[in-house]
């Protein structure tokens, strides 16, 4: 089992949030301009899922392009401030970090 705990604007309040999700492993997908999309499986590998998976997004530049910077061959995904942080931390069963992810 993996602890992955995400942050947005550090992690103390008032302006900060913090995240924690239990999960048997994520997977990343490197999107435009840094954006890091980050899917947490929480139940064991291999065994099929029937909640909705979490999905986030993870550093780089999240503001959506300008009309004119916009390529239609490249789609630029949907974030929202709900699921966007920036920057977060993969931690193993013994709290040891695996993988920082910005």
């Amino acid at each position: 089992m993996f602890t992955l705990k995400l942050y947005r604007n550090g992690p103390l309040s008032p302006g900060g949030r913090t995240v924690i999700v239990e999960c048997a492993g994520v997977w990343i997908n490197h999107c435009d301009k840094g954006v890091k999309e980050v899917h947490a499986f929480r139940k064991n590998v291999g065994v099929q899922d029937e909640d909705p998976i979490d999905a986030f997004y993870v550093g780089g530049d999240c503001m959506p392009p300008k009309d004119e910077d916009l390529d239609p061959a490249a789609p630029f995904p949907v974030i929202h401030q709900g699921n966007y942080y920036g920057w977060a931390v993969l931690e193993n069963a013994q709290g040891k970090t695996t993988e920082m992810i910005r």
